[in-house]
């Protein structure tokens, strides 16, 4: 029988919840994070000495670095920290939390394995990834449990016979999955380290997962939201010289008016179809089948869906890709009209140009795309894109 108090205990001195207080602690007041509600790159490295790990030389983003955005991503979900608009705050669990009765600290610790788990995979949404993360600690909980040098297969033939896409979920984005979730369970004390053997703490973990299921993320669309006005930079991918455009988006507006935004900025005709891919799902006009409806998700919920940036298509034939980006979140201006185009590079290519003939060119044009824009958030309908002259491929 597994006693309350020992399971407590146990989350209580494991490395990620120790960590996240170390993080709590350190944030203070507050600190300023990323539109992904993460640290600066700038801070990451006192972040790091706060926990006593090393931090790489090199690091794209705070979340690229698991030793770090483990605790960090537990001490969201356990409410030791929060995320009011670009900074992290204490959350209404940091007081008192020494003194938290057994059952408010395994809540907390459950949260943040959850959602850990969920977080793992970029390609599963989260029910998947929480999925996966409870079927490894059913293998591990079986008597006798695997080999480790048998878990893998092991694993891959539970996550097969419940799903076939659990497997490509699993294998895919890392470079050794194992390794990469097994450490995600050490830190949270469910698995021994060395013997990759469950836990007590792991034991009370399966069964509370396996009851609780997704209900323990709460709302995953509202826990990773963003607000207010979303800086994103789209980038049109295999096309040289580079061309990409950086917009003002308030987060509200669904992916189908970003669509339309897209359109205006790239000089697209919107004669041909289009989606957007957001983790493993693909969102567009649902009145040609598409699976997901681009107007039945916000840009705030498609951010908070992904760590990844989102991939636009339009021309399902031709298939021009767009790559989109949030860089940061700011607060409105009453003052400006959005959306609005602030930056931007390069021509864009003419549609449907033929083959055999010099490919046509679109001039960058600021200011003849904001016209646009004003009109598209003044409610008016863009009947059809003037292209201009179009240049000769040497622009």
């Amino acid at each position: 029988m597994i006693r309350s108090f020992e399971v407590a205990d146990a989350a209580r001195r494991c490395r990620a919840l120790s960590h996240a207080e170390a993080l709590a602690e350190w944030v203070g007041s507050g600190r300023p994070v990323t539109g992904k509600r993460v640290l600066r790159r700038a801070d990451v490295a006192a972040a790091c000495a706060a926990v006593g790990v090393t931090a790489p030389e090199r690091l794209r983003s705070a979340a690229d670095l698991p030793d770090l955005q483990h605790p960090w991503t537990a001490a969201l979900a356990a409410g030791l920290l929060s995320v009011e608009g670009s900074r992290a705050v204490p959350g209404p669990a940091r007081p008192g939390w020494h003194s938290a009765p057994d059952g408010d600290v395994l809540a907390g610790w459950l949260r943040g394995l959850a959602r850990v788990l969920a977080d793992a995979y970029a390609e599963g949404d989260d029910a998947d990834s929480l999925k996966i993360g409870r079927l490894l600690l059913t293998v591990l909980a079986a008597d006798p449990a695997p080999a480790r040098d048998d878990l893998y297969l092991t694993i891959v033939d539970v996550l097969h016979a419940a799903d076939p896409a659990l497997v490509r979920i699993f294998t895919r984005g890392l470079r050794d999955p194992m390794e990469a979730v097994m450490e995600q369970l050490a830190a949270f004390g469910t698995v021994d380290p060395d013997q990759w053997r469950i836990t007590p703490l792991g034991r009370w973990a399966l069964r509370q997962i396996g009851a609780h299921g997704v209900s323990l993320l709460g709302s995953s669309d509202a826990e990773g939201a963003v607000s207010g006005i979303c800086e994103i930079k789209v980038t049109l991918r295999n096309v040289r010289p580079a061309c990409w455009r950086r917009v003002l988006v308030p987060a509200e507006v669904t992916l189908g008016d970003l669509h339309e935004v897209i359109r205006i900025a790239f000089a697209w005709d919107d004669d041909h179809l289009h989606v957007f891919t957001v983790g493993p799902r693909r969102y567009g006009d649902p009145y040609f089948d598409f699976e997901y409806d681009e107007d039945a998700i916000t840009l705030s919920a498609a951010f908070a869906r992904t760590r990844k940036p989102i991939t636009y298509v339009y021309d399902l034939g031709d298939s021009w890709e767009h790559e989109i980006l949030l860089e940061k979140t700011v607060e409105p201006d009453a003052s400006v009209t959005y959306p609005l185009c602030v930056d931007g590079r390069g021509d864009a290519p003419v549609e449907d140009w033929i083959e055999d003939e010099e490919p046509a060119w679109i001039t960058f044009d600021q200011a003849d795309i904001n016209v646009r824009l004003a009109r598209l958030s003044d409610g008016a309908q863009e009947i059809e894109v003037d292209l201009g002259s179009p240049t000769a491929d040497g622009r």
